[in-house]
């Protein structure tokens, strides 16, 4: 007789992982183009997406959660793009400090509930 055991299913979410984590000398001419043409800003959204999404999830419950919290942090970006302005610091600096700000907020909403 043979016993079948259910097996759980879990969704599983697959993120590329960047290979270069260094400053690449054209991010500056990305930048400039993404707030020209917003169409240009999905090679930012791109670089930084496995990143921002490992940084959240390390924060956050579940990997739902941390894929909602890097969607807010893209749109964050997205909108506050056109007024941002190289000040010799990296992008990703940039970037980690809105990534920082929704994670933050976001356990606070968690918190008051």
């Amino acid at each position: 007789m043979i016993h079948s055991c259910p097996v759980l299913m879990e969704k599983i979410v697959v993120m590329p992982i960047d290979s270069d984590y260094a400053v690449e000398s054209d991010e500056a001419a990305l930048i400039e183009e993404a707030q020209a043409n917003p169409l240009a800003f999905d090679t930012l959204y791109r670089r930084y997406l496995a990143r921002v999404y490992r940084y959240l999830r390390t924060r956050s419950e579940g990997d739902e959660d941390a894929a909602d919290l890097t969607q807010q942090v893209f749109l964050q970006v997205f909108h506050a793009l056109p007024g941002y302005q190289q000040r010799g610091l990296p992008f990703a600096a940039w970037l980690f400090q809105i990534a920082r700000h929704v994670a933050i907020d976001s356990y606070r909403r968690q918190r008051a509930t």
